[in-house]
């Protein structure tokens, strides 16, 4: 809450003022004495005055307690609907197609949408950057005044008059532009640093989900492949059970299929836990309770396409990450900072003024004062603040460097990454079409008498075991283009970028009914 000046300068407890305004001193065992025109007038004025500083006071920021209640918090966070319509309008200032609402089937850019709109960790970063925020309005702010007033008892008052005098004083302090200027300044960098943090953390909300989205549907087609092999197992198993009751094998091998059959099994079983996990995550980083996530209707269909090169980044791209990306303009504030408080540090170096206007009633003369005061740099002049400015700007100097070498080397090795699971697709693909090629063969000569059923199951098995392999190095691309995204900081396969930090920092959903 804004208060005007004047206001500021009510803000003072009723007790640090009135024991000044009606103090009742006495000396001798006597109460003080006055005569009736000076009382008069003096209990005007300190009514006056008392008066007037209480009326200020009502526009004085007044404490609201705001309670966190475990409970309440439980009950709103098992209370998110997906269907909201504080969502919705969400959803659509930021280029999703809401229609119809609600929503058929959830993508990976929805559903980053959809972390980003009510997460608790945003609303961290979102606290943050408010924080950060308000310290430029601190450090703006203009030191306040402060007032003095005392009275004072004369032992050898004129017949007739009051022994007291009374008077105030007030302290202006006069701050240098510079130092004010340095400080305002550096509030300003530490702020546009944490907006950068505040997109920063927008980001790594967006790379968690879609982690998060791939592991899922790997999971998922991994178990689809492993009922496969199962069911094919199973198959194979009976036959070789037939066999082994004609003699035709022996014990081993029928009790190695068993084994196998039942290994089989145990895989699926394991990767139906790596779904259940998997779902449970992806939960968490919407925000959402998982049973809301599994009412929703996923679709993977964006995620699936084969990795080509051309989501590789441009040379401008990578050039834009080693001068623009979030946390190299973030460095580049906090060295703004840096500077900004060496300039402060020295600002401080020099003589503080502070003026000093007053006024003192005496035996019914009127005095006015003017002082003024001053910070002598005697013993130091503040070289120990300086230095340390100094060395503080060299090591975000040096940070800021190895920044730049990490996403040089980042950016680099995310490509070779994605070059070499491209690579590894493309013949984990290849290989599958010669399995597939090969089953359609054994499938025909056993359509021609030539093979028994075994040697079909035998390859379809093999079959199976190519895809999975294939599968595994398309999860690997995905994870490898993700990884590369988070070097560039850019989507690279046509996702929805993220939107501006000007949309997500002051905005609350709809539950949250604290201000901004």
């Amino acid at each position: 809450m804004r208060t005007s000046p004047y206001t500021r300068l009510a803000c003072m407890t009723a007790d640090s003022i009135n024991p000044m305004l009606s103090m009742r001193t006495t000396v001798g065992g006597h109460f003080p004495r006055f005569t009736r025109v000076s009382s008069r007038r003096q209990f005007r004025s300190v009514w006056g005055g008392t008066l007037l500083f209480a009326l200020l006071l009502g526009g004085c920021a007044s404490y609201q307690p705001r309670p966190l209640i475990p409970s309440r918090e439980a009950a709103a966070l098992q209370a998110r609907d997906v269907n909201a319509a504080g969502l919705r309008a969400f959803l659509a200032a930021h280029g999703q197609t809401v229609t119809p609402w609600p929503l058929p089937t959830w993508d990976l850019s929805s559903l980053t949408l959809l972390a980003l709109y009510d997460n608790p960790q945003f609303k961290v970063a979102r606290a943050q950057w408010q924080r950060a925020r308000a310290g430029t309005e601190t450090a703006a702010q203009l030191p306040n005044p402060s007032l003095h007033l005392f009275q004072q008892h004369h032992s050898l008052a004129p017949a007739g008059l009051s022994p007291w005098s009374y008077g105030l004083a007030l302290g202006i302090p006069l701050q240098s532009t510079g130092l004010r200027q340095a400080r305002v300044a550096q509030a300003h960098a530490l702020a546009d640093a944490a907006d950068l943090e505040l997109a920063a953390a927008a980001w790594q909300i967006r790379s968690t989900v879609r982690v998060r989205f791939v592991g899922l549907d790997a999971a998922r087609r991994n178990v689809d492949l492993l009922k496969s092999e199962v069911a094919l197992r199973k198959t194979a198993l009976r036959l070789l059970q037939r066999q082994y009751a004609l003699g035709a094998i022996t014990a081993s091998t029928l009790t190695m299929a068993h084994i196998q059959e039942e290994r089989a099994q145990s895989a699926v079983l394991s990767a139906q836990g790596q779904v259940a996990d998997q779902r449970a995550a992806l939960a968490g980083i919407l925000g959402l309770p998982l049973d809301a996530l599994a009412h929703l209707r996923l679709d993977f269909s964006g995620i699936q396409n084969p990795p080509t090169g051309k989501h590789l980044p441009s040379p401008a791209v990578q050039r834009a990450a080693l001068l623009d990306r979030l946390d190299i303009r973030t460095a580049l504030d906090q060295y703004s900072a840096a500077e900004a408080g060496l300039r402060l540090e020295i600002a401080k170096q020099y003589p503080q003024f502070q003026l000093g206007p007053g006024y003192e009633w005496d035996q019914g003369d009127q005095r006015w004062t003017l002082g003024l005061s001053l910070s002598l740099p005697v013993f130091n002049q503040n070289q120990g603040q300086i230095a340390e400015a100094e060395a503080r700007r060299v090591e975000v100097a040096a940070r800021f460097e190895v920044l730049q070498l990490h996403v040089l080397t980042q950016v680099e090795r995310g490509m070779a990454a994605y070059q070499n699971s491209v690579q590894t697709w493309n013949a984990t693909n290849h290989i599958v079409a010669v399995q597939q090629q090969e089953a359609q063969q054994i499938s025909a000569q056993f359509a021609a008498g030539e093979i028994d059923r075994l040697a079909v199951i035998r390859a379809q098995l093999q079959t199976v075991v190519a895809k999975r392999d294939r599968l595994t190095a398309q999860v690997e691309s995905e994870h490898a283009l993700g990884r590369l995204e988070d070097a560039v900081q850019q989507p690279l396969e046509g996702g929805t970028p993220l939107p501006p930090v000007a949309t997500l920092g002051p905005r609350q959903a709809p539950h949250d009914k604290q201000g901004s």
